[in-house]
């Protein structure tokens, strides 16, 4: 279970990532 949510909040990073850059940049550093 855990591992699929990892899965997919990676996924959403990558989307964020696409969408805005400087967001996705302090999601990561988090």
């Amino acid at each position: 279970m855990t591992e699929i949510k990892d899965h997919l909040q990676g996924k959403r990073i990558i989307i964020e990532k696409t969408k805005s850059p400087g967001h996705a940049v302090h999601i990561a550093q988090k």
